[in-house]
């Protein structure tokens, strides 16, 4: 966690309050989250559902020579809602986006 020239904590240059706040249920206020104070009920986390996700990226993509026209990793289901949370690169320049169901359909 580094705290920038105006008081925000980022993470790996992501500003951190509002997703930790969404992740942990906490509100947010215009004062800054130090990620570092944050307590974590692990019901909550256990309660969080792991998944796959795959994506397609079109031939002309600038990304495509580097990071390949599909891609597949890991998600984390953050709410009821179906809000999840995954690596960035999963979804640059993607056309498609499939999540693996907990049945184990696409």
């Amino acid at each position: 966690v580094a705290n920038t020239p105006k008081g925000e904590n980022k993470v790996n240059g992501h500003r951190t309050p509002k997703i930790l706040a969404q992740l942990f249920h906490q509100e947010t206020s215009s004062t800054a989250l130090d990620a570092s104070r944050v307590v974590v009920d692990p019901k909550s986390i256990a309660a969080s559902v792991v998944t796959s996700i795959r994506t397609e990226v079109p031939p002309d993509a600038h990304t495509a020579p580097y990071l390949g026209l599909e891609r597949e990793g890991n998600a984390v289901l953050i709410n009821s809602d179906g809000l999840i949370l995954t690596i960035g690169y999963l979804l640059l320049e993607s056309r498609a986006v499939r999540v693996m169901a907990q049945d184990g359909s696409w």
